[in-house]
């Protein structure tokens, strides 16, 4: 009887106790899985800006480059 009642004791505190820490555990998976969401749009956004950014930048790049030589050859 005794060795029962501990048998059902034992487990019903296990399930107390973890169950806190699974409701823990839960939450801050939650809370990482919202935030690795957050952080991958991010990226995502910032990666297609720098890539239109760079492409825009190096297209002006390469104009200016064109017009300075250019401007160079016909002052020679």
């Amino acid at each position: 009887m005794l060795r029962s009642s501990w048998g059902w004791r034992r487990p019903l505190e296990k399930t107390i106790r973890g169950g806190g820490s699974k409701v823990r555990n839960a939450f801050y998976s939650l809370v990482f899985f919202f935030l690795a969401i957050i952080f991958a749009l991010l990226s995502f956004f910032f990666f297609f800006s720098f890539c239109f950014i760079g492409l825009d930048g190096l297209l002006s790049q390469v104009q200016c480059y064109s017009h300075c030589r250019r401007q160079v050859l016909l002052t020679r």
